[in-house]
């Protein structure tokens, strides 16, 4: 083996081993997504705005530490210096907060399908705001995977009583938060930290309001209670450091299929919980499952055929 080819095998076993721990990372990261009704059930008995208060202090607290660790907290001071970038954090804050707000909700009112149909829902939401916000143009099969969301939406809506305000809040919520991600200069983990940092005084106003008129839980509920709520600090961060960390290692085709894995993971949850699936749902999800289907095929293709490209390019310079 010459010099040449020893080091293509080492960058090659490299390769193979970041994707290795990439794809180990998303589905850790999904799969803890899509269990995590089995979490916050166990807290239904607390209301969830009390537990989503808890999720904002308690997260807070161990991004601090990982931040400190990682970077300090001078990079985070020069950001928010930056009035823009205060501003969309601000805004990604507001959503952020009304989708962990309203997923504990659904969990705990045993409203798991909702919420699985909202994340199955959330690629597509976000093709659209590509196409709408970033000027992405739509091909073939996107529309066709578009259009067929929309008939799957429009099936619910159809009856009033399972109008889809929770799939529709979930995924839109979700969707704009990305976008505004995508758009805000700073790191996944700080930016997640100024998030909570910046509804914490509210959060910890709220908490002091509760212990104090004695309708909170953290000191009389329980030990188990009070673990549980320490815990969602890092239940909520780890999950989304293991999905960075898959980001830097796989395709956003692959990260696109593998976070099936948490939608599908709450339909099974909410089918185990007895929660009433109709003929109406059934048709919708159908919809929805086909067009995933066609906008993951495209991907894929996409990403091989580029894959296709770059080996072509890459075999006529050596």
């Amino acid at each position: 083996m010459t010099y040449k080819e020893a080091g293509n095998h080492t960058r090659t076993h490299e390769e193979h081993a970041r994707t290795r721990q990439g794809a180990g990372a998303a589905v850790a990261a999904f799969a803890a997504w899509g269990f995590s009704p089995v979490y916050w059930r166990l807290l239904m008995s607390f209301g969830a705005l009390e537990v989503l208060t808890h999720r904002v202090i308690w997260s807070s607290v161990f991004l601090g530490l990982i931040v400190s660790r990682k970077t300090g907290f001078g990079h985070v001071w020069e950001t928010l210096k930056n009035r823009r970038v205060l501003s969309l954090l601000c805004l990604s804050t507001l959503l952020i907060a009304i989708n962990w707000f309203l997923f504990i909700w659904a969990t705990m009112n045993g409203r798991v399908l909702d919420a699985s149909l909202g994340y199955f829902m959330n690629p597509l939401v976000n093709v659209v705001i590509g196409a709408v916000l970033l000027s992405e143009r739509l091909n073939r099969p996107q529309i066709v995977a578009v259009a067929l969301a929309v008939l799957g939406v429009g099936n619910l809506s159809m009856d009033l009583t399972t109008f889809p305000v929770i799939p529709l809040t979930l995924a839109l919520s979700f969707g704009f938060y990305g976008y505004v991600r995508k758009i805000v200069q700073i790191e996944a983990v700080e930016g997640l930290f100024v998030e909570t940092m910046l509804v914490t005084p509210l959060a910890i106003g709220y908490f002091i309001w509760l212990e104090m008129s004695g309708a909170g839980h953290f000191f009389n509920g329980g030990l188990l209670f009070t673990f549980l709520m320490i815990f969602a600090g890092p239940f909520t961060s780890i999950p989304l450091m293991l999905y960075n960390l898959a980001a830097r290692r796989i395709s956003l085709t692959s990260i696109g299929i593998a976070q099936y894995i948490a939608p599908s993971i709450q339909f099974a949850l909410a089918i185990s919980y007895g929660e009433a699936i109709t003929m109406r749902h059934l048709i919708t999800f159908g919809l929805i499952w086909t067009a995933l289907a066609i906008y993951t095929t495209d991907a894929a293709r996409k990403e091989m055929a580029m894959r296709k490209r770059m080996s072509v390019s890459e075999n006529s310079k050596t």
